[in-house]
């Protein structure tokens, strides 16, 4: 399914709601193989693209929550944060409930903690820091506890990278 969605909004409605909760069945049934929770983050990601209604119903479905259950488990295996952040962008971006979900789900802090676990991992870093940026144009109040949680000292970090 990761594959049959790049660049085909056609195959993306194809495969939505179906594939969708395939995707995130595997996750939930498979949180300790990292093999299925790198693909089925890619999965979301491809699914995602620039569809807003598969963005909603993975998000609806509980994938926010399980993304950060991936992110949790493996704070340091490559092979999972890369897909783990890019799933995490591609729910959130330009999608307020989702980014609420992250944020009450305790990802904001997720988010950081891994972001400080692996300073020298430039692409989770960048992908992360895209993140943070994304969830500050929710208003003051994210930004705020962002901040609170240590996101300025992070993205000082990430730019001396």
């Amino acid at each position: 399914l990761c594959n049959l969605c790049i660049g085909s909004e056609f195959n993306k409605a194809a495969i939505g709601k179906n594939g969708t909760k395939a995707v995130l069945k595997a996750m939930s049934d498979f949180p300790r193989d990292p093999t299925i929770q790198a693909a089925a983050c890619y999965a979301i990601v491809n699914l995602c693209g620039k569809d807003g209604v598969n963005q909603e119903r993975i998000g609806g479905a509980g994938g926010v929550g399980l993304v950060l259950v991936a992110l949790r488990e493996y704070p340091s295996d490559t092979g999972v944060l890369n897909p783990t952040l890019l799933a995490l962008k591609a729910l959130t971006q330009k999608h307020v409930g989702n980014s609420e979900k992250l944020l009450n789900l305790g990802g904001g802090k997720v988010l950081l903690n891994t972001m400080k676990n692996v300073p020298n991992l430039v692409n989770v870093q960048e992908v992360g820091a895209e993140i943070i940026g994304d969830l500050c144009q929710m208003g003051a109040g994210v930004t705020q506890q962002l901040v609170d949680a240590g996101a300025i000292d992070v993205l000082l970090t990430v730019m001396d990278l």
